[in-house]
C-alpha cells in the first residue's frame, strides 16, 4: 500500500505547484522594462508623436497663410524698370511737312518706377503713390539725351457699384482664423484619443499573453499529473487525450498572444516616437474619474467650441458671397481712374526735377450688359438656390451634430455601469475557475467543464480591459466634441506652436 500513497502524495504536490504557478506567478527571463501609465503615454504622444507633429505643421502652415493674407493690406513698396532697352530699327518719323518717312533709328530707353501701393478694403479700390524717371539716348550723327521725370504721381483706381472682393475675403478670413485655432485643439485631443486605443491594445495584449502563459503552464502541469493518474488507472485514455489536446491548444494560444503583444507594442512605440530598447509595460489606471456631464451644457459647449460649427458658418458666408457677386454681375460695371502728378522733360537730369508742371487725368469707364440671354439672371438664381441648399444642409448637420453629442454623453454615462459589471464578472469568473481547479483535482468535474471555466475566465478578463478602453475612449470623445474638461470644470486650451 505504500506505493499508491506515494503516488497520491506526488499528485497532490503537483496540484499544489499548479495553484502556485497560477496565482503566485512563474519564473521568466529577466528583461529591462519601462512602466507606462496612460497619462504619461498621452503627454508623450502630444509632444513627440507624428500625429502631434502633423497637427503642429498644419497649424503653422495656416498661421503663415493667414499672416500673408493680412500683410497684403499693408502698403507695398516696389521698384521696377527697364535697364537697358536698346532698339536699332527702321521706324516711321513725322517730317516737318506732316508726312512720315521710315528712318533708321538707334536709341536706348531706360526707365525706373518706384511705387507704393495701398489696397482700400472698405471700397475695393487701390491707391498708388509713385515716382518715375525715364531717359532716352539717341545715337547717330547727332546724338542726344533727354529725361522725363514724374517726381510724384498719385493714382486712384476705384470700382463703383461693383463687387468688393476684398471685403468678402476679409470676412471669410476672420472665420477661418477661428476655425484653424479650434481645429488645432481638436487634433491635440484626437492624439490623446488615438493614444488611448493603442495603450489599451497593448494592455489587453500583455494581459492576454500573461494569461495564456499561465494557462499553458497550468495545462503542462495538469498533463503531467494526468499521466500519473492514467498510469494508476484513475482516468480513462480519452480524458488524457483531451488534456493533451488542451495543452497543445494553450501552446498555440500563447504563440498568438505573444505575437499580438509584440505588434501592439510596436504600434504604440511608433505612435509615441519611443526610441528605447526596454520593453514597455502598461499599467492599469489607478483610478477612474467620476463626474457628471450635463447634456444641456455639453450641447452649448459643443455648438460654441467645435470647429464644425465654424465650418458651417464659413460655408454660409461663402454662399452669401457668391450671391453678392452674382447680383453685382447684373449691374453696370463702372470704374473710376483718377490721377494727379508733376512732370517735366529736359536734356539734363537736374533740370528735369525743376519747375515741374502739373498733370491730371480723370477717366470713367463702364460696361453695361444689354443682352446676354438671361445668363446673369440665371447665375444669380443659381447662387440664391445654392445658398438655400447650404442653409438646409446646415440645419440637418446641426441636428445630426446635436444627436452625436447627446449620444456621446449618454454612452459615457453607461460606461460606469458597464465597467462595474465587467469588473464583477471578472471576479466571478476567476473565482469559478479556482473552484473548478479544486473540483477537477479531486475528480468531481471533467476536462470539458475545466476548459469552459478557463475560457470564461479569459473572456471576462478581456472584457474588463475592453470596458476600460471603451470608458476612456468615450471620455476623450466628449472632450474632443466640447473642448471642455468636465472633470476639472474648465475649457481645454492647448498651447499653440510658436512661429519662427
Amino acid at each position: 500500500m505504500k506505493i499508491p500513497l506515494t503516488r497520491c502524495d506526488m499528485i497532490k504536490k503537483k496540484v499544489q505547484l499548479l495553484l502556485l504557478l497560477l496565482f503566485g506567478g512563474f519564473a521568466s527571463m529577466a528583461q529591462e522594462t519601462d512602466t507606462l501609465t496612460l497619462e504619461l503615454a498621452i503627454l508623450q504622444a502630444q509632444d513627440y508623436s507624428q500625429m502631434s507633429e502633423l497637427a503642429k505643421q498644419n497649424y503653422l502652415g495656416q498661421f503663415h497663410t493667414n499672416r500673408s493674407f493680412w500683410r497684403s493690406f499693408y502698403p507695398e513698396l516696389s521698384l521696377d524698370g527697364t535697364i537697358p532697352n536698346i532698339n536699332r530699327s527702321l521706324a516711321p518719323v513725322v517730317q516737318p511737312d506732316g508726312t512720315e518717312e521710315f528712318v533708321q533709328r538707334s536709341l536706348n530707353t531706360t526707365q525706373l518706377n518706384l511705387n507704393v501701393n495701398q489696397r482700400i478694403a472698405p471700397t475695393g479700390g487701390t491707391l498708388t503713390l509713385g515716382s518715375n524717371l525715364q531717359r532716352i539716348d539717341l545715337y547717330g550723327d547727332d546724338p542726344t539725351t533727354s529725361y522725363l521725370t514724374n517726381p510724384i504721381q498719385i493714382t486712384l483706381n476705384q470700382p463703383i457699384f461693383g463687387y468688393n472682393n476684398m471685403k468678402w475675403d476679409i470676412r471669410l478670413r476672420r472665420i477661418q482664423e477661428k476655425q484653424f485655432e479650434k481645429t488645432f485643439q481638436e487634433e491635440r485631443e484626437n492624439v490623446a484619443r488615438q493614444t488611448v486605443n493603442l495603450y489599451f491594445n497593448l494592455l489587453e495584449a500583455v494581459v492576454m499573453e500573461t494569461t495564456a502563459n499561465k494557462n499553458k503552464h497550468y495545462n503542462d502541469t495538469l498533463y503531467s499529473v494526468s499521466k500519473g493518474r492514467f498510469e494508476m488507472g484513475r482516468i480513462a485514455e480519452n480524458e488524457l487525450l483531451q488534456i493533451e489536446l488542451a495543452l497543445l491548444n494553450s501552446q498555440m494560444a500563447l504563440q498568438r498572444a505573444s505575437l499580438q503583444r509584440e505588434l501592439a507594442e510596436l504600434a504604440i512605440r511608433n505612435h509615441l516616437g519611443y526610441q528605447g530598447e526596454s520593453r514597455i509595460v502598461p499599467k492599469l489606471p489607478d483610478s477612474i474619474p467620476t463626474f457628471q456631464v450635463d447634456v444641456s451644457k455639453a450641447l452649448d459647449l459643443a455648438m460654441k467650441n467645435n470647429s464644425r460649427q465654424v465650418q458651417w458658418y464659413f460655408d454660409q458666408m461663402n454662399a452669401d458671397r457668391n450671391v453678392a457677386q452674382a447680383k453685382a454681375g447684373r449691374r453696370p460695371d463702372i470704374d473710376l481712374l483718377a490721377s494727379y502728378g508733376r512732370s517735366r522733360s529736359a536734356d539734363e537730369l537736374d533740370l528735369a526735377y525743376q519747375e515741374t508742371e502739373s498733370q491730371e487725368m480723370l477717366m470713367v469707364g463702364f460696361s453695361v450688359p444689354i443682352m446676354n440671354w438671361g445668363s446673369n439672371r440665371s447665375a444669380y438664381k443659381a447662387a440664391v438656390a445654392q445658398k438655400e441648399a447650404n442653409q438646409a444642409s446646415y440645419n440637418m448637420a446641426v441636428l445630426q451634430f446635436q444627436e452625436e453629442v447627446v449620444r456621446s454623453v449618454r454612452d459615457f454615462e453607461m460606461k460606469y455601469q458597464e465597467l462595474e459589471i465587467a469588473e464583477r464578472a471578472e471576479e466571478i469568473a476567476t473565482r469559478r475557475f479556482t473552484v473548478s481547479q479544486q473540483r477537477f483535482s479531486i475528480g468531481k468535474i471533467g476536462m470539458t467543464d475545466m476548459n469552459i471555466a478557463m475560457q470564461e475566465k479569459d473572456n471576462a478578463r478581456r472584457s474588463y480591459i475592453q470596458s476600460l478602453r471603451s470608458f476612456w475612449d468615450s471620455y476623450y470623445s466628449i472632450r474632443l466634441l466640447t473642448h471642455y474638461d468636465f472633470e476639472k470644470n474648465e475649457e481645454i486650451t492647448h498651447p499653440t506652436p510658436s512661429p519662427n
